[in-house]
């Protein structure tokens, strides 16, 4: 017995067929979720342990941070933490690569 499931995500295409015990995943990634897009900046981002470090942050910076399924982990806007300090560190749940989103510019960061 042989089921198809077929669905179409962000311009994506992805299916799974499974017959009997094996399942098999196929999928095709047109247009990704986030691009990785870096321009020339004084920002500086560093993971240290389970979270991650933005320093020299413009004023009202508004930061997002996406897991690699495109997932939003975190917003956060400067002005809302702290305006005094042009640093904001994020909490994260688990190791892996994050996508951060620093107004219009996108970075992204290994947590190990």
């Amino acid at each position: 017995m042989t089921n198809t499931i077929a669905d179409n995500v962000n311009g994506g295409q992805k299916s799974v067929s499974t017959t009997s015990n094996v399942a098999t995943l196929r999928v095709n990634a047109s247009a990704p979720v986030i691009s990785s897009q870096i321009t020339n900046s004084n920002i500086r981002i560093y993971a240290a342990g389970n979270s991650i470090t933005l320093q020299n942050l413009p004023q009202n910076a508004n930061v997002k941070v996406y897991n690699l399924t495109g997932q939003l982990i975190s917003s956060k806007s400067l002005n809302q933490v702290n305006q005094d300090s042009d640093m904001l560190r994020i909490p994260v749940q688990t190791k892996g690569m994050y996508f951060v989103k620093v107004n219009n510019q996108i970075m992204r960061v290994a947590v190990k």
